[in-house]
């Protein structure tokens, strides 16, 4: 067991440093790693990154020379390598994060994630005493000799003493980042609907690089939000709670209305109810981890994985070269096949996603996850893909870090879930003492398939929840 100090600074570096981690470990991969062995998404960074960095840094030129958008100060508070970095990381992991719905990337939520991302970043630098000057650039900026430094003093104290959210400067940020890299990066592209929001894809050649190349334990991606290894802060009367250095609301993306009605409120029970999800120790099930890698590595069993098939998109033909009829078959299939391209993609992030939290916590025994509540009540993880109200995949690599014995009548209740999660022939809707008989019945396939997961005859992966239930095996 380390030392709680110990423990307190590994917190705060995977809070503050993992922007800085995840930058030196793209650098190094750039310069060790030809493009053609490289993996997807890093393949993806080494693409657009450089083009996204020279693209901030002109326009930070430009702000020293007088230049004043909105988020002038937010840009010149961050080096631009970094700023690209999160943007570009932004989307991909919001792409990976829509899973089936590939028109969910859209430009308002692309801009709020990168603008917050950049303000995550502007306020670790400040509490690890490396931030930026922004009163340099703002005195500089001043045309009074007398006034410059006090006006660039007063700058600075606007950007790190405001909610950036509170003055929409984390979207005016967000969205200025984001045009640029649509503009830059040479992997993006915007799609304009009539009738709903402007969504953000990948262009058909980079999905097809991603998927070609795409090698999860080479990836500079992370989330945004981790699990903790130290017990998160606890809420106190609906404030001060989870991470140390991220400042974080009791309720997600709360709004006046709601932060108004919670300042009128008795905030006790609800904070002591998240305190009691949020204290609860975990840890990764190491069996599932290892097994998850090597099935994704063999891209084998098929049926229990993220499809792996590169979708070919077919191109579309100019609107004037042909007739009206033929134009709108052939585009409603190029949309079709983009859409379907862009589910694969998708569920390759997530699964690259996955496994690199699995890199990050292994051996970490036990860590947390800080909790938030939404505008309904409702007791949510922060730490994203990975945590105890994900999917099939995530949920079968956690448990508790705290085990106890089953008992007999915990043995019971472990076969009632077995039969719940393979849910096939309506077994999960017989009486429970009937689940329990199928589980009996079928107990040799179920240690077959603990015992030879990718060796054997494979029954876990014939039920609904199937890494779930090869966890119940196990």
């Amino acid at each position: 067991m380390e030392p709680e100090s110990d423990l307190e600074d590994e917190e705060l570096r995977l809070e503050t440093d993992g922007i800085g981690e995840s930058l030196a470990r793209f650098r190094e991969e750039s310069e060790r790693s030809p493009l053609a062995a490289s993996s997807g998404g890093a393949d993806l960074l080494r693409i657009a990154h450089p083009p996204l960095t020279e693209a901030i840094l002109r326009d930070q030129g430009r702000i020293r020379r007088g230049w004043k958008p909105r988020h002038w100060k937010a840009m010149v508070g961050l080096p631009a390598d970094k700023q690209a970095l999160i943007a570009l990381t932004g989307i991909l992991n919001a792409i990976g994060e829509v899973g089936d719905d590939p028109d969910g990337v859209t430009v308002t939520m692309v801009a709020g994630r990168v603008g917050y991302g950049c303000m995550r970043e502007r306020r670790g630098d400040l509490r690890r005493g490396r931030a930026l000057s922004v009163a340099e650039v703002g005195a500089a900026r001043n045309k009074r000799p007398s006034q410059a430094r006090k006006r660039g003093r007063d700058h600075e104290k606007d950007l790190d003493q405001t909610d950036w959210k509170v003055t929409y400067l984390d979207i005016h940020l967000g969205a200025a980042l984001l045009d640029l890299a649509l503009k830059h990066s040479g992997i993006l592209e915007e799609h304009k609907n009539l009738k709903s929001a402007t969504t953000i894809h990948l262009t058909s050649q980079a999905i097809a690089r991603y998927l070609e190349r795409q090698n999860a334990k080479e990836s500079s991606i992370r989330p945004a939000f981790l699990p903790m290894v130290i017990p998160p802060r606890p809420w106190k009367a609906g404030a001060g709670g989870g991470y140390l250095a991220l400042e974080l609301g009791m309720v997600k993306r709360g709004e006046a209305a709601i932060e108004q009605a919670m300042s009128r409120a008795d905030l006790r029970v609800p904070s002591e109810a998240l305190n009691a999800v949020q204290e609860t120790p975990w840890r990764l099930h190491a069996r599932i981890a290892a097994l998850f890698r090597t099935a994704w590595e063999r891209k084998e069993p098929r049926g229990v994985l993220p499809p792996t098939d590169l979708v070919e998109i077919p191109p579309l033909p100019s609107r004037k070269s042909t007739d009206p009829e033929t134009y709108a078959l052939l585009r409603d299939e190029y949309e079709e096949a983009r859409r379907r391209s862009a589910r694969v993609l998708s569920q390759h992030v997530l699964m690259e996603t996955r496994l690199a939290v699995c890199e990050l916590f292994a051996g970490r025994d036990p860590f947390y996850f800080p909790a938030q509540l939404d505008h309904r009540g409702r007791a949510y993880a922060v730490p994203q893909v990975v945590h105890p109200q994900a999917d099939d995949y995530a949920r079968a690599l956690l448990e508790f870090s705290r085990g106890k014995p089953l008992g007999e009548r915990g043995a019971y209740w472990l076969a009632v879930h077995l039969a719940n999660l393979f849910a096939q022939d309506g077994v999960d809707k017989l009486p429970f003492d009937g689940r329990v008989r199928w589980v009996e019945e079928n107990r040799e396939a179920i240690l077959d398939s603990a015992n030879r997961p990718l060796e054997g005859a494979r029954f876990w992966t014939k039920a609904e929840k199937p890494w779930r239930f090869l966890a119940g095996a196990f």
